[in-house]
This record gives structure tokens, sequence and C-alpha cells, in this order.
């Protein structure tokens, strides 16, 4: 126990300074390459234009600010972000009951990368081109996996590497030990099934305000004539995935 504790403080603390400053110091020391690259390129130039008459005085015309940002590094795409946070919600939840703190310093940890990534997006990479997406797709499925595997973990953790079951059952032997480990182990389990069959409908004012809108949209959208199609199929609307489609 006392190395794992150690170990995830380890791995907190250099994803709060070493990773942070990697993610923005790379970009950006990337486009200051290339922008030099290209200020060295016209500089050629230069000298290939005056010869021998050129001087080290005579100025390089000055890239202007969409050519700067030309040499940006281009946006990848959301899955390293979505990949660190499924790790981060591993490391939180998985070992919690090693090392409690980790939620804190996730937290700490989160804070300050929200203002890194928004650094990182503004001033050393391109515009992200646009997507779109109805949730988060297969990410959800392995953060259920993850919360259901955390369950197993802690309930092992705690009682079969600390004392802490002897704090309530000092008595008990290594029998009782793994039966009442697994009794809690299995009324988590049960717990966590309950919560998500109650939370997975929708509240009723939700659904009832997005059926609403719905609603409003598609009579919006029935009444612009110019997205008929020559052949008259009928008014345009969009599913409730935001695909459009014509009909009645």
């Amino acid at each position: 126990m006392p190395e794992l504790t150690g170990t995830l403080a380890a791995v907190f603390v250099v994803q709060m300074t070493l990773v942070q400053g990697i993610e923005v110091g790379m970009p950006l020391l990337k486009t200051r390459w290339r922008v030099a690259a290209k200020e060295k390129k016209l500089r050629d130039v230069l000298i290939l234009e005056h010869g021998d008459n050129y001087s080290s005085d005579m100025a390089v015309a000055q890239l202007s600010q969409e050519e700067e940002e030309s040499k940006f590094d281009a946006y990848e795409g959301v899955f390293a972000e979505y990949q660190e946070m499924v790790v981060q919600f591993g490391y939180v939840t998985l070992f919690a009951a090693a090392f409690p703190l980790t939620a804190a310093l996730a937290l700490i940890n989160n804070m300050i990368e929200i203002r890194t990534d928004a650094y990182r997006l503004l001033m050393a990479t391109q515009r992200p081109g646009y997507r779109r997406a109805a949730d988060i797709g297969t990410w959800m499925v392995i953060l259920d996996i993850i919360a259901t595997c955390s369950i197993l973990t802690n309930c092992a953790l705690v009682g079969f590497t600390s004392h802490g079951l002897f704090f309530y059952f000092p008595n008990m032997t290594a029998v009782e030990r793994v039966w009442i480990t697994l009794i809690c182990e299995h009324a988590l389990l049960l717990f966590k099934a309950v919560l998500d069959t109650l939370l997975s409908s929708p509240l009723k004012e939700a659904e009832a305000a997005y059926k609403r809108r719905v609603y409003l949209r598609d009579q919006i959208l029935a009444e612009c004539q110019f997205l008929l199609p020559e052949d008259d199929a009928g008014p345009f609307y969009t599913d409730d995935e935001g695909d459009p489609y014509y009909g009645n």
C-alpha cells in the first residue's frame, strides 16, 4: 500500500508539472522553428537578389499574423484529451482506497490544464475544424467499465491489503475476512446497478423541453420553402441526430 501511494503521488506531480509544460512548450517551439525557417528563406532570397550589394542591415519582410498562424500545428482532435482524462479517472477511482488525496490532486491538475489547453489552442495550434457528435461515444462505455472495476479494486485493497476491516471486526478470521469483502463488493455492485437504472431515463421536464424545441425547429424549417427539392418531396425536417430529410 505505501508503494502504491507513493507511485500515485509521483504520477500526479509529474502530470501537473512536466507533462503540462511539454504540452504547451512543444507546439510553441515547433512554431518558432517554422517561423525562423521561413524568415531565413526570405533572407536567402534577399541575398540572391542583391548579391554583393547585400548588407546585414537590410530588413527582411516580417511575417503577418496570418502567415505566422499558418505555421502552427494542425489540431489533432480530442482523442488524446479524452485518453488523458480517462487515464486520470482510472487513477482516481481504481486506487482511491490507497491514496484518497488523488481526487484533490486531479482537481488541481484539471484547473491548471484548463488554462494550458486554452493557451495551446489559441496560441500554438490552428483553429480546429467543426465536428458534430451526439455524445462522447465509446469513452462512456470505458468510463463505466473503469467505475465497475474500481469497486473490485477498492474492496480488495481495503479487505486484503489494509487493516481497515479489523477496526470494525477485530476478532474475524481469514475466512470471515474474505466473506465480508465479497459481501461489501456485491452490495456496491448492486447499488451501482440500481443507480444506473434510476438514472438511465431522462427527467420528464427535460424530455418535454426537448420535444418542444424539436417541434419549433421543424415548424420553422417547414416554412423555409427554398429548402424544398424540385420534385416537391414534402417539408424539410431533421431527425434527432441532426440529419436532414424530406417528408410530410
